[in-house]
């Protein structure tokens, strides 16, 4: 356990995803950058040096009030995960700490977290909220009387500004697709009354993210500013040359490579849509890009219309078949120009970015010269008679199956609309066959793997590192407290000695175990209800229902439940137990599920045997000649 949370320790303070708290802001080499925060944060650190600013920075508000000979472009000020005394004397005192050391063309920059954040909703205690933190209206409310005349934007890093990958804005708030992040705090276990990302879906559903969103960024302009961008996303979980920052304004886009190294893969665009235009011809329009004054940033131009995406889905839901298979019809036709394929074959960059060998074989199938391979429905803008390719950022100059690019469509399609897999199954309308969807399958993997060489998505990272404390319905048991009280239990069904202590909001009358997702061999080596020690043999007595290995040891089986017996009018609210427990696999199961059952049919065969031989004359007349 202890490997494990300095694991996570070290991913969290030098995690590359860090920096992007830094990188929205665009810190310039002639900034002098002021960086206020109590916790060693390491990987933020360091970016701000690799910018070449001067930077220093203040762990305390007694270290600020000291600022008195130098001032700042830019304040930035990041709450980390411990408390800190910034806010002890008021945030009003805090904000005019800031405008006194900062430049009047400056800015200020507040990363903060939320106290109302669906992190705290779904958890208990265990994973406490860091004190002085504000809400959305305090936040505002304080920024409107301290910055009256000054721009201040207001951004959503998504999922938190710990590990922000997205940051939202109120003129771009997400839609439900594009909340997919379940990160979970790395650094502590905590009860989950339900899933984060479900809760935070259907809240901006409700047209409520800003306000349950699990962190917020402040941005004060003190001089008039240029147009800030109402959207940005990261996609920094590839490999360095890859890895680029997407900016959305009110009428462009705005692409640019993180590193230096990933400078020609943007730059590359401009060509692949020169080759693009030139297959297509007008069927399919293709988004115009140019270069920046920026070095290594394209803008695009901003497309307005609506996706291909939503217009099947629209479709779909509607029950209009036919214009669904339309629509699908028309991009097929439009994308994948019969007259512009031509036959299959093999170049080694097929073995590079899909692992496919120079013997393997598509049976003759056509190709285009230059492919984009994630023509996907979301890609694809409609307005009125013209379709348009938003991204080509995944464009290769080889010869590659259209079935594949076709196939990975549907496949990202019906990811996101899996009922209508059953209903309508274009891998079949189109002709890609079984055989064919695992050779697909198998190109995507390796695309991605491609893509990300060394690198680990973050969604896998806090896993490898042990960190992942989301735990999964089928690895969770529950404990029920009373009949109308049940307080939900995550844990790691592989940790030994667990120890749990609980307590609870009502007094305890009765107390059951159960799982309602899985099998579990359970151990239960103590337990305690307040300071009385529970009797093991006790429990065991009150639970012959289950099938007891040892006298502590029993298996609970799914939607079983053991009881614990409760003192009645001893007023009980709290629980100590330690307790062990493995994972039984389901053949297993369902072979001791039907062993039980047989052992069952053949007990209650020989109580009906005895019985009948009871009612017998000649067994009365022995017990009687016998006595």
């Amino acid at each position: 356990m202890l490997e494990e949370k300095l694991a996570l320790k070290n991913l969290y303070e030098e995690s590359d995803f860090r920096a992007n708290m830094i990188r929205i802001a665009k810190i310039r080499r002639s900034d002098c950058v002021l960086f206020l925060c109590n916790s060693k944060e390491t990987q933020l650190e360091n970016y701000l040096k690799e910018t070449g600013a001067s930077v220093k920075q203040v762990h305390t508000l007694f270290e600020l009030k000291g600022q008195e000979n130098q001032t700042f472009d830019v304040l930035f000020y990041f709450q980390g995960k411990t408390n800190d005394d910034f806010f002890s004397e008021g945030l009003e005192f805090f904000l005019e700490e800031l405008e006194r050391v900062g430049k009047e063309d400056g800015r200020i920059l507040l990363a903060t977290e939320n106290p109302h954040g669906v992190k705290h909703l779904v958890s208990d205690d265990m994973a406490p909220v860091t004190s002085d933190c504000f809400s959305y209206d305090s936040w505002l409310e304080v920024l409107s009387v301290s910055f009256p005349f000054k721009q201040v934007n207001c951004y959503y890093p998504y999922p938190d500004h710990y590990y922000p990958i997205s940051f939202f804005s109120d003129k771009h708030l997400p839609k439900q697709d594009e909340l997919d992040r379940d990160i979970y705090d790395e650094e502590m276990d905590r009860v989950e009354l339900c899933k984060e990302n479900a809760l935070l879906k259907h809240l901006t559903q409700q047209g409520l993210f800003p306000k349950f969103n699990n962190s917020f960024l402040f941005w004060i302009d003190k001089k008039e500013s240029p147009e800030t961008p109402v959207y940005i996303k990261f996609s920094n979980e590839r490999a360095r040359n890859f890895q680029i920052a997407t900016r959305l304004y009110h009428n462009r886009v705005v692409k640019e490579a993180i590193h230096p190294e990933g400078k020609a893969h943007i730059l590359n665009m401009i060509e692949m849509e020169k080759r693009l235009s030139t297959v297509y011809d007008g069927s399919l329009l293709v988004n115009h890009c140019f270069p920046t004054e920026d070095e290594g940033c394209l803008e695009f131009e901003f497309v307005r219309g609506e996706t291909l995406q939503k217009k099947l889905e629209q479709a779909a839901l509607q029950g209009e078949t036919e214009k669904f298979l339309s629509l699908v019809d028309t991009y097929v036709s439009k994308c994948f120009p019969k007259e512009k394929m031509t036959s299959y074959s093999y170049s080694p960059l097929m073995t590079e970015v899909f692992g496919i060998s120079e013997d393997a074989s598509f049976e003759a199938a056509d190709c285009l010269p230059v492919s984009s391979i994630d023509m996907i429905f979301e890609n694809i803008v409609i307005q009125n008679d013209n379709w348009t390719l938003l991204d080509y950022e995944w464009c290769f100059e080889f010869f590659i199956p259209y079935q594949f690019i076709l196939y990975r469509t549907l496949f990202y399609f019906y990811q996101k609309n899996p009922q209508l897999m059953e209903e309508v199954d274009l891998y079949r309308r189109y002709g890609i066959s079984e055989a064919m969807k695992e050779v697909f399958f198998s190109m995507e993997l390796q695309f991605q793997k491609y893509i990300c060489k060394d690198r680990i998505p973050l969604r896998d990272e806090l896993r490898l590192a042990g960190g992942c404390n989301y735990i999964p319905m089928e690895q969770r048991f529950f404990i029920r407290a009373n009949e109308d009280t049940s307080m939900e239990l995550g844990v790691r069904c592989w940790e030994e000695n667990k120890k749990i202590s609980l307590d609870f909001p009502c007094d305890v009358l009765k107390l059951e175990i159960f799982s309602p997702g899985q099998n579990l061999e359970m151990s239960i080596a103590s337990l305690k209800l307040e300071d009385e020690e529970i009797s093991l043999a006790e429990i065991q007595k009150n639970n012959g229902h289950l099938i007891w290995i040892d006298e502590t040891t029993f298996l609970l089986l799914e939607n079983e439940r053991i009881s614990i017996p409760v003192v009645a009018g001893k007023q009980i609210k709290k629980i100590q137990m330690i307790v062990s427990s493995v994972v039984l696999p389901e053949d297993f199961a369902c072979k001791l599920k039907k062993k039980i059952t047989d052992l069952s049919l053949t007990v209650n065969y020989f109580e009906e045997r005895i019985q009948h031989i009871e009612n017998k004359a000649l067994y009365k007349l022995y017990k009687k000649i016998k006595k």
